[in-house]
C-alpha cells in the first residue's frame, strides 16, 4: 500500500520531463505506449494553465462568469468521468486513475499552445493560435485517443469514445482561448472598476 502511494506521489525531475514528453508523443512503439499513473504530472498540469488563464484573464476588462480555476477544475472533474464511463460502455480495460492522468497529461498541449501564441503574439492573432494548437493540442488529443482506441474491444465504442474526448478536448482549448486569453472577445457580466 505503501509504496503504490509513494509512486503516486513521488517521481524524479527526469522522469516527469519524460512524462510530458510523451504526453505530446502518440504511442506508435512499446515505448511510448505505457500509461503513467502518478499525481506530480497531472497536478502540475492544472496549476501551470491555471496560472497562464489568470494572467491573461488579467489583460481583460471585464468579468467572466467561471473563473479560470473553475473551468480547468470543472473540466479535469467531469471530462474524466464522462470518458470512464464511456469507456466502461465499450468494456475498456482503463481504471478511472488512468482516465484521469491520460486527461490531464494532454493539458500539456493547451499549456504549451497557449503559452506559445501569448510570447509570439499575445493572443491576437487566430491563426497562429490555430496553428498552434494543430500541432500541440493535436498531438495530445491524439495521444488521448489511442490509447483509449487501444484498450476498446467494440468498434463502434471506439468511434464514439475517441470522437468524443477528443472533440471535447480541443474545444476546451478553444473556449479558453477566447474566454481567457483573447484580449478583444468578450465574454462576460460587467466591466471590472
Amino acid at each position: 500500500m505503501f509504496s503504490r502511494l509513494k509512486t503516486l506521489v513521488w517521481i524524479t525531475p527526469q522522469e516527469f520531463c519524460w512524462r510530458v514528453l510523451v504526453s505530446f508523443l502518440p504511442p506508435v512503439s512499446v515505448r511510448f505506449n505505457k500509461v503513467y499513473v502518478d499525481f506530480v504530472g497531472p497536478c502540475f498540469a492544472i496549476v501551470m494553465l491555471t496560472l497562464v488563464l489568470n494572467y491573461g484573464n488579467l489583460q481583460h476588462k471585464f468579468v467572466h462568469l467561471l473563473a479560470p480555476i473553475q473551468s480547468v477544475f470543472l473540466y479535469v472533474l467531469v471530462a474524466p468521468v464522462i470518458c470512464y464511463i464511456l469507456n466502461g460502455l465499450g468494456r475498456s480495460k482503463l481504471t478511472f486513475l488512468e482516465l484521469f492522468c491520460i486527461v490531464t497529461y494532454a493539458l500539456y498541449g493547451h499549456i504549451v499552445t497557449l503559452v506559445i501564441s501569448f510570447v509570439f503574439y499575445l493572443e491576437e492573432s487566430n491563426l497562429f493560435f490555430f496553428s498552434c494548437m494543430v500541432v500541440f493540442a493535436g498531438l495530445s488529443a491524439l495521444r488521448l485517443v489511442f490509447l483509449q482506441m487501444q484498450s476498446i474491444p467494440l468498434p463502434g465504442a471506439r468511434l464514439i469514445v475517441c470522437s468524443f474526448s477528443s472533440i471535447v478536448h480541443v474545444l476546451f482549448l478553444i473556449f479558453l482561448h477566447f474566454t481567457y486569453m483573447h484580449p478583444s472577445f468578450k465574454y462576460g457580466r460587467k466591466a471590472r472598476s
